[in-house]
Parts: C-alpha cells; sequence; structure tokens
C-alpha cells in the first residue's frame, strides 16, 4: 500500500523524487560563505558602531552626574551608577533614584540633608488612596475638557499640601520615634499616615500625582523635579507651553506658593 505522507528533508539529503524548490536557499549555501557573510556584516555594525554588538561592560557605561547623587550613596555599596533612560541618575538598593525627570512611582529619593532613602511605591496603599481622593474631588479623566492643565495642577497642589502639610515639630518628633537607620529605605506612606512633611516630601508626592494623571491621560504635559539644595521645587510645562512651579518652602515666606504663567 502507498503512502501518502510526504518524505521529511533533513539538511541536503533529498529524498528521491522530491522536489528541487523544497530546499531552501540556506542549505545550497556552504558553511563557510554563510560564515563569511555574518563575519562581514558584524564588521559593517562594528564601523557603524552598534552599540549592541557588543555591550559595554559595567564600567564603561554611562554614568549618572555626580553632582545630583550625594557622596555618602556614591560610595555606598547599594550604589549602582550604571544610566539608562529610566535610571539617569543610577539607582540605590535596587530603585531608580528619583530627579529631573525620570520615573517617580517605583523610585527612591537621596538627597544630603535626607538622612533616610525616600521611596515611592503604590504597594504600600496609601498613594493610591490619595489619587482616588484627588479624582474624588472633581479631577476626573473629563477635568482637562473643563479646566486648563495649569488649574487642574494647580488644584492638585493644594490637594498634596493638606494631605502631607509642612510641620517641622511633628518631623522631628517622628523621626525621634521612628530612628530610622542612615539611608534605610521609608516609605512616604510613614509621612502620609502621619500628616507631617517637608517640602522635599510634598514636591514628590506631586510629581507622582502629576506622572499618574499624564500616564492616565487627564494631562498631556510633563513634571520636572529640583530636589537638591535648599529650594525643593516640581516645574510643570503644560501642553501648550505653559509652566506652573511648586516650591513648597515658599509657604514660609508667601501666601500662595504656585507661580503660574498661565
Amino acid at each position: 500500500m502507498r503512502s501518502n505522507t510526504a518524505p521529511r528533508i533533513v539538511g541536503n539529503d533529498v529524498p528521491r523524487g522530491a522536489p528541487q524548490r523544497a530546499l531552501s536557499r540556506r542549505a545550497d549555501t556552504p558553511m563557510w560563505r554563510r560564515l563569511l557573510r555574518r563575519f562581514r556584516g558584524s564588521v559593517k555594525r562594528m564601523i557603524a558602531g552598534d552599540p549592541g554588538l557588543y555591550p559595554a561592560p559595567r564600567e564603561l557605561r554611562p554614568r549618572a552626574s555626580s553632582e545630583l547623587v550625594p557622596n555618602r550613596i556614591k560610595l555606598s555599596a547599594a550604589y549602582d551608577g550604571a544610566i539608562s533612560p529610566r535610571t539617569p541618575l543610577g539607582r540605590f538598593a535596587g530603585r531608580p533614584i528619583i530627579g529631573g525627570s525620570s520615573p517617580i512611582h517605583g523610585g527612591v529619593v537621596v538627597t544630603e540633608d535626607l538622612p533616610y532613602a525616600l521611596v515611592i511605591d503604590e504597594k504600600y496603599g496609601l498613594l493610591e488612596d490619595v489619587f482616588r481622593s484627588l479624582t474624588a474631588a472633581g479631577h476626573s479623566m473629563k477635568a482637562r475638557v473643563e479646566r486648563s492643565e495649569l488649574r487642574l495642577v494647580a488644584e492638585l497642589f493644594s490637594v498634596v499640601h493638606t494631605t502631607v502639610p509642612l510641620d517641622r515639630s511633628g518631623i522631628a518628633k517622628l523621626l525621634d520615634e521612628k530612628r530610622f537607620a542612615a539611608d534605610e529605605k521609608v516609605a512616604l506612606d510613614v509621612f502620609i499616615s502621619a500628616r507631617v512633611g517637608q517640602p522635599i516630601h510634598q514636591v514628590v508626592l506631586a510629581g507622582y500625582l502629576i506622572e499618574k494623571l499624564i500616564h492616565g491621560g487627564v494631562i498631556g504635559g510633563e513634571a520636572a523635579l529640583q530636589l537638591t539644595g535648599s529650594a525643593k521645587k516640581l516645574i510643570y510645562t503644560a501642553s501648550n507651553g505653559k509652566t506652573t512651579r511648586f516650591e513648597p518652602a515658599a509657604l514660609e515666606e508667601a501666601a500662595d506658593p504656585v507661580e503660574s504663567s498661565e
């Protein structure tokens, strides 16, 4: 009885009666010619400077800007200064260091004047509660149609100010009670729960909420955080190019810490 099963073709072994077109062009090419083509392709990529051809060793990869990372952090075994689009300032304890326009959620803040490492992560629960309270206050997905981005962001700053109000004595009492170890990772949720904060807590919380609104399509601008030096602030640039600045420390000098170019 004759079988209807087609014969398998393996390598250059062509069963009798098999059509010649079943052979691939690759099978017809001698091995030495294939290796030569591969070598020539690698040479062309190398001449073109393809960074994916030979990944640079860790010690040769771009490093984070030294003036934005505290010296004590750079000397820590938990610090990784190799940078990428997501980690322009490197990593600390496995988390991206927050600063400038780097992503905020999942990151960590380390500065010269902050004795602990401030972690921003939704998994601890309170950050999403703050965001839900923000949307419940009327900042829905329709808000962009009903009001300007800058007005919406200004109202967000007001929510931040009441969520982690500036309280120097309250911060001192909390730190005395908790006694965090040097550069210990501490969630922003700790300060939200205690309802006490410093300018850096307010700026980072505002940055997180803005990032969340951007990802949700409510607003279309971008935020940049300045966390070094004495003036901690956030600058938001709306999609129309206008800006607004949030500088919590200005509360000690003026009634309204929000400046807008609207």
